[in-house]
């Protein structure tokens, strides 16, 4: 758990939108917690420290804290997919709660590849006016040494409602996602959980 111990000592936030939570700020940190998470007692007994090699690909290999009760999901991604990755997310993991079907619980990280240098705020904000997406709370900080992008969000898909978190931050050429989802009722039940993916989250030639 060395990866925990430093991790703990080098968050830290410039910044935060509450929007629609705004007079709500204590449920807002109840969401997307960053300290006194877990012990390290419980991280070292309730996850793995775990390495993703998406497509047998180093440049988007990447590790992250994991509860050793969930799932991954094989992703199918076509070849045209893959030869697009300037242009749209590439899936690269899905990682699901132990009661999926009822909660919808789910990490997802994503990747897109930069043809131009481009400051992350601004890319953000593109992403969201461009999918139609507004933001319940928005804030910048770091995150494991990388400078993040952090997202809360409401999206409504069909008769159900999710709250959903989006983690962005630049490693090389490469934008990578961490989202984390659920319905709305069960968001704060997993919200450490979520927590940790998204602190966690390094490229391994970034990571120590």
């Amino acid at each position: 758990m060395r990866v925990w111990l430093w991790v703990m000592g080098v968050i830290g936030f410039v910044g935060a939108c509450p929007g629609a939570y705004a007079d709500k700020t204590a449920d807002i940190q109840r969401l997307w917690p960053t300290s006194n998470i877990y012990s390290t007692q419980q991280l070292s007994s309730l996850f793995y420290n775990m390495t993703f090699r998406p497509f047998g690909r180093k440049d988007l290999t990447f590790r992250m804290l994991v509860r050793k009760d969930w799932k991954g999901v094989p992703l199918k991604v076509a070849k045209e997919e893959l030869e697009q990755e300037e242009r749209t997310l590439l899936p690269l993991t899905e990682i699901r709660a132990p009661d999926w079907e009822k909660s919808n619980a789910t990490i997802y990280v994503r990747s897109v590849k930069l043809t131009k240098k481009i400051e992350l705020e601004k890319w953000v904000s593109a992403y969201l006016k461009g999918n139609g997406l507004k933001s319940v709370a928005r804030r910048k900080g770091t995150f494991n040494g990388r400078s993040v992008d952090d997202v809360l969000l409401r999206s409504q898909q069909g008769k159900k409602t999710f709250l959903v978190r989006m983690t962005f931050s630049i490693h090389g050429s490469h934008i990578f996602l961490v989202t984390c989802a659920a319905l709305e009722p069960f968001f704060e039940q997993y919200a450490k959980v979520f927590s940790i993916a998204a602190i966690t989250f390094c490229t391994v030639e970034n990571g120590k």
